[in-house]
């Protein structure tokens, strides 16, 4: 699953990824670890650990070992909260947010993009599959309220969980995956 983000973000050595989540999840393992060695990228795995000046300070820290200033940022909408609440200069070399955990919305994507002059594309997964099940996409249309097609490999459907059957459009049902692994 790791191999499917070089291609949707355009993930290359040259991308440094800012990552202030816990680890305990799918979506740390299959982009902050496994997606950035894939490819050869950088990732700074910040935490709880970042410095005084909070989330903005670090996103505008261009790490020595790191090679540059990052150019991804990962979060919750919450940290795309916090982000903005702390006010400032928007980092120079962001080129791509990625959030998941909950929808962003359609005024938080607004007022992150505005902001940080960066897309902020909405992800969906789940630790039973081990990564991102679907994401929006850097180029093409996003929806307001949907997080994008599947990832490359994963066939979705969401079906009646009694009968197995697909149900209609807008319909409610089970969310049934189907991947490579």
């Amino acid at each position: 699953m790791a191999a499917c983000y070089a291609p949707i973000f355009g993930l290359s050595p040259d991308d440094r990824l800012l990552w202030p989540l816990p680890l305990f999840h799918s979506f740390s393992h299959s982009l902050a670890i496994l997606g950035v060695t894939a490819v050869g990228a950088s990732a700074r795995i910040a935490g709880d650990l970042l410095p005084p000046g909070g989330l903005r300070q670090e996103l505008l820290t261009a790490h020595a070992g790191l090679g540059g200033p990052f150019t991804l940022l990962a979060g919750v909408p919450a940290t795309y909260h916090r982000l903005l609440d702390s006010g400032g200069e928007a980092p120079s070399a962001l080129r791509m947010c990625l959030v998941a955990g909950a929808p962003s919305g359609p005024a938080l994507r607004a007022a992150v993009e505005e902001t940080l002059g960066a897309p902020l594309l909405d992800a969906y997964g789940s630790t039973e599959t081990c990564g991102m099940i679907a994401v929006n996409r850097p180029e093409g249309p996003r929806v307001d309220g949907s997080c994008g097609p599947p990832v490359p490999g994963t066939d979705v459907r969401v079906v009646d969980p009694l009968s197995g059957e697909d149900v209609p459009d807008g319909s409610e049902g089970e969310v049934w995956v189907r991947g490579p692994a």
